[in-house]
């Protein structure tokens, strides 16, 4: 499998939580384990994928500008979700800046998709992007431990 596969599923894998969290909105302690779920797997990936994926595209000139804005991105959703884990909020507050954390994740996975991994299978081989498979693995192997 190469990076983008990984990463693919990956953002399967948080569109999955976020269907669940949408639905678990009138179940509180349900909420909340989805929510801490979601919040684990995005820690990890965003910073496995900023070292296996934005910081070798950042080495390509053609790809800055898409990189700077997804780790622009980021940077939100980790203000977000730190928000969300230590701000005493009210439970609508709470919904509606989770529901603005959901937006944002599914607009920068498909945005990502589509025009980060075009740029990554026009600068990388596929043996690159191999390569950078296991680094992103490994990365997220060490932040689970």
């Amino acid at each position: 499998m190469t990076l983008l596969d990984h990463l693919k599923e990956d953002h399967d894998t948080v569109r999955n939580l976020i269907e669940d969290l949408k639905r678990s909105f009138d179940n509180n302690q349900q909420k909340i384990k989805l929510f801490n779920d979601l919040a684990e797997e995005v820690i990890i990936h965003t910073k496995a994928e900023e070292t296996a994926f934005y910081d070798p595209l950042m080495e390509k000139e053609q790809a800055r500008l898409e990189i700077l804005e997804s780790t622009e991105e980021h940077a939100l959703v980790s203000q977000l979700i730190e928000q969300l884990q230590v701000l005493a909020l009210t439970p609508e507050e709470w919904n509606a800046k989770c529901k603005t954390l959901c937006k944002l994740l599914l607009n920068h996975l498909n945005h990502e998709e589509k025009d980060a991994f075009t740029l990554a299978e026009k600068v990388f081989t596929k043996d690159k992007l191999e390569e950078l498979s296991k680094v992103f693995e490994n990365k997220k192997a060490a932040l689970r431990s």
